[in-house]
């Protein structure tokens, strides 16, 4: 174990660090009144690495939010193509069926104002020939 500790020295030395650093806050934590010179002065020496190692944390901790806020963003943004595209498509068909509607009504409105018998019907076919006029009805 002593020549793990020897080749990894400043990974021990850093862990070492931050358990002190740690105990020390605690203690601060626990007792504010009661913190002797010498927590002081460690406190001291060693803020500026307790604060880059915060910095750092907050840092990754950022990255990593917004990276996992984007992914939702984009899987958000897909759902709501496909429901745009959706209500187009259900928005034109509304606007054909109000165009047929006012073509109907205009149909019955006519069939209302005259004298003789009337009876609505769909042309289905129109003769290719040159010769003769003709179309196919439904009825």
């Amino acid at each position: 174990m002593p020549a793990l500790l020897r080749r990894h020295k400043t990974l021990t030395l850093l862990i070492a660090y931050i358990a002190l650093s740690a105990y020390m806050i605690s203690l601060d934590i626990r007792n504010p009144e009661q913190t002797l010179i010498i927590e002081r002065a460690v406190m001291t020496a060693f803020g500026p690495l307790q604060r880059a190692c915060t910095s750092a944390y907050e840092f990754a901790s950022n990255i990593f939010e917004t990276y996992f806020s984007l992914v939702s963003t984009n899987k958000e943004n897909a759902k709501l193509k496909k429901s745009i595209s959706r209500l187009k498509t259900e928005n034109a068909q509304l606007l054909e069926a109000a165009i047929q509607n006012k073509r109907l009504r205009k149909i019955v409105k006519l069939d209302e104002s005259r004298r003789f018998d009337s009876l609505l019907c769909s042309v289905i076919g129109v003769d290719p020939s040159k010769l003769f006029s003709s179309l196919f009805i439904d009825r």
